[in-house]
């Protein structure tokens, strides 16, 4: 799509927001949906609870699918900050996910000189952007 005129480039901001509004109805859709299931999966799992003695091996097939009770050990606290805080006190890394991630904003800062050591090199210019009515 390449556009042509001034009247083409309304033609496509307004584009973008029919497109971006339909975006948010279906968004909500889904919103609603998920939450369709989540109830339905709470009534679910306290019907199966109360008939548990009807559940043969701890499981019942039915025609669209299978329910289970199994033994499960679930771990809480009031903080899990406060868990991530000792457990770094403590140096146990072997206890955390730690997933590493460049520090764009203070990578900015840096001398050239060293941005060119890690193959990083900086880029200017005007900056597009738009908004809908």
């Amino acid at each position: 799509m390449k556009i042509k005129s001034w009247e083409e480039a309304d033609e496509a901001l307004l584009q973008i927001a029919l497109t971006a509004r339909g975006l948010a109805i279906a968004k909500a859709t889904v919103e609603e949906r998920e939450g369709e299931i989540e109830r339905t999966e709470k009534a679910l799992e306290e019907f199966v609870r109360e008939h548990a003695q009807d559940l043969k091996e701890k499981s019942r097939n039915l025609s669209h699918g299978r329910v289970w009770l199994r033994w499960a050990t679930k771990l809480y606290t009031r903080s899990w900050k406060r868990v991530l805080e000792v457990l770094l006190d403590r140096k146990r890394l072997d206890l955390m996910h730690i997933k590493p991630k460049v520090n764009k904003e203070a990578l900015e800062k840096c001398e050239d000189e060293f941005l060119e050591e890690l193959g990083v090199g900086r880029k200017s210019g005007d900056v597009f952007g738009y908004e809908t009515a």
